[in-house]
């Protein structure tokens, strides 16, 4: 896993309850879009129920979140063009947010953040900065919906030197370049995640992509957030798939 080292000032600042509610009402309101008809950049962090903001949403919210980030990381907020949303059940008071927009250099990519009580914290695949909230608003892991959307969330936040990690459940989620039927042995292997309570922690088989590898693996979850990834069996490695990338904040997808 990398990621660039940075103080919890940076990527936490007190957010005031009033833009919480404001998130809340635009995701309970009908203005809320549906599915945009151009795609995106690159796919969500993970798979969920998202809901896309109308334009008049995109630019109420991007006022009130750059006044919540540091001062490098404004520009960032303000070329947001697009937004889109998933409440977290695995967490109380807290919304995953993505942003389409570009850096300084005229890269364009995805931005995901999370608004919570505490503030706003910026993911860039390094698990550390959920870690740093968690233990301001701790993650709530007591159902099995809970617990698969927490792995969902925290998998799909981290990074390694071959791409992003990710949990898919179904063939859809993977990005295929043309080339699907020449791994069709593939489609049946591809199968929900399966958690099961032990004790105290959580444990199943999921089926995992990273970088361009596809493998199944047993994985841990403790109710205070930690995830183990216990063994994994390869089952596609150098697959025509696209691979999700971080430069810097920026997530974008490669084949």
């Amino acid at each position: 896993m990398k990621g660039v080292g940075r103080t919890t000032r940076q990527f936490v600042r007190n957010v005031p309850a009033a833009i919480m509610a404001l998130c809340v009402l635009l995701l309970a309101s009908q203005a809320l879009a549906g599915d945009s008809p151009l795609p995106w950049s690159a796919r969500p962090l993970m798979n969920g129920a998202w809901q896309e903001a109308s334009q008049e949403q995109v630019r109420a919210l991007v006022h009130k979140f750059r006044n919540h980030v540091s001062d490098d990381r404004q520009p960032l907020i303000d070329n947001i063009t697009r937004l889109r949303a998933l409440p977290l059940s695995c967490y109380q008071d807290v919304v995953l947010f993505e942003g389409e927009t570009r850096d300084q250099s005229g890269q364009v990519g995805v931005m995901a953040f999370l608004l919570h009580t505490k503030g706003i914290t910026l993911l860039d695949g390094n698990s550390e900065h959920i870690r740093r909230l968690n233990r301001v608003n701790p993650a709530v892991i007591q159902t099995q919906e809970q617990a698969k959307t927490y792995l969902k969330f925290f998998t799909g936040s981290i990074t390694g030197e071959k791409g992003n990690f990710r949990i898919i459940e179904t063939p859809q989620e993977v990005r295929w370049n043309n080339q699907k039927d020449s791994y069709h042995e593939l489609v049946p292997k591809i199968t929900p995640l399966d958690l099961a309570p032990n004790g105290d922690t959580w444990k199943g088989t999921g089926v995992m992509q990273y970088g361009k590898q596809i493998f199944i693996t047993i994985l841990s979850l403790t109710v205070g957030g930690l995830v183990t990834m216990e063994d994994n069996q390869p089952i596609g490695k150098n697959l025509p798939i696209a691979a999700t990338r971080y430069s810097g904040l920026l997530r974008h997808e490669e084949f």
